[in-house]
């Protein structure tokens, strides 16, 4: 997504973190999902959520997975 970017990863709440940032002059709804999966590539956890985000906007957003998880082993998508 270009008008899209994620930015300052950070550990709140025990859970995974980033700030998300409309950059069209439009509203959006973003969705994502961040998932873990084991050596045979099969899922083990998935978070998904939705967010509104007006033109311009910055807030953050959480990944839903624990900080426990190192952010290596984490999958994003966004749509």
């Amino acid at each position: 997504m270009e008008d899209f970017k994620i930015k300052n990863l950070k550990c709140e709440d025990g859970k995974w973190a980033v700030d998300g940032i409309n950059l069209a002059s439009y509203q959006k709804t973003i969705g994502w999902t961040v998932f873990t999966v084991d050596p045979d590539g099969d899922p083990l956890e998935t978070y998904n959520a939705v967010a509104g985000f007006q033109s311009m906007q910055r807030k953050q957003i959480s990944l839903g997975l624990s900080c426990n998880i190192p952010f290596e082993d984490l999958t994003l998508r966004f749509r």
